[in-house]
């Protein structure tokens, strides 16, 4: 708990302190926020506003991540090859504006957004965050013959887009049992894990595969889906527990 509210905290100080004019800036120092951010800024703020998302399940990461992805199609989208540029399209003192998808230091920007696409599209069930991913992965997959080393957040995601593994938890958050079933979530790590949680009200998009299903018993019930198909509803914590463990060995 004290983490998620660390995190909360740092969250909303960006939203507060580094937002001028509904544009991120790239830096703060005694209370000044300057330079327009790049790629890179709004790719990890965007993966940092749907990792808050899935934990809380507060709509309000959800939108902000849209917010910022709106962005970067409008101002960052290659629209004649593809691809994200590293900077906004008003940059100036530019020789020349760079797109990669390489690694540095850090992740690249195409290869973080990349992975947040594909958990919009999850999320939401809009295709049009599926093509935009599509289209990011064919702009880069001829890097792939030639060196994929310095592709590995790029590749990471792309599994993310094909092969995901949505784990749907449905029930009241504030429940005894979901806190248990989330406390097994939390402490085993899925790759290419996409986390939904829903509550007894709303209803997954049509067309994913957990779209339709519910509660057993008036328990908090979990699926675990890959591709359109799902598990057996898990209502036990350590059938649970049994379940994920086996989904990574696997």
């Amino acid at each position: 708990p004290e983490w998620l509210e660390t995190a909360e905290k740092a969250f909303q100080f960006v939203k507060d302190q580094m937002v001028c004019s509904g544009s991120l800036r790239h830096s703060w120092r005694h209370g000044t926020a300057k330079h327009a951010a790049t790629l890179d800024d709004y790719a990890n703020l965007c993966e940092a506003a749907l990792a808050l998302y899935e934990v809380t399940a507060d709509r309000a990461y959800l939108d902000q991540c849209r917010a910022w992805l709106t962005v970067l199609d409008d101002h960052f989208w290659d629209d004649k090859d593809g691809g994200y540029f590293l900077t906004h399209e008003d940059a100036g003192d530019l020789i020349v504006r760079t797109k990669t998808a390489n690694d540095s230091a850090v992740p690249s920007g195409n290869g973080t957004i990349l992975g947040v696409l594909a958990r919009l599209y999850h999320h939401s069930g809009e295709r049009g965050y599926l093509e935009r991913a599509e289209a990011l992965m064919a702009t880069f997959a001829g890097q792939l013959g030639r060196n994929i080393f310095p592709l590995a957040a790029f590749l990471s995601n792309a599994e993310l887009v094909i092969a995901p593994v949505q784990l749907v938890v449905i029930g009241a958050k504030d429940q005894t049992d979901h806190k248990e079933i989330m406390a097994v979530i939390h402490q085993i790590e899925v790759p290419n894990r996409i986390l939904q949680c829903v509550a007894l009200e709303q209803a997954l998009p049509p067309g994913h595969p957990a779209a339709g299903k519910s509660q057993v018993d008036g328990k908090t019930t979990v699926y675990i889906c890959r591709g359109q198909t799902c598990s057996l509803p898990i209502t036990d914590p350590q059938a649970l527990r049994d379940t994920l463990t086996q989904t990574v060995r696997a």
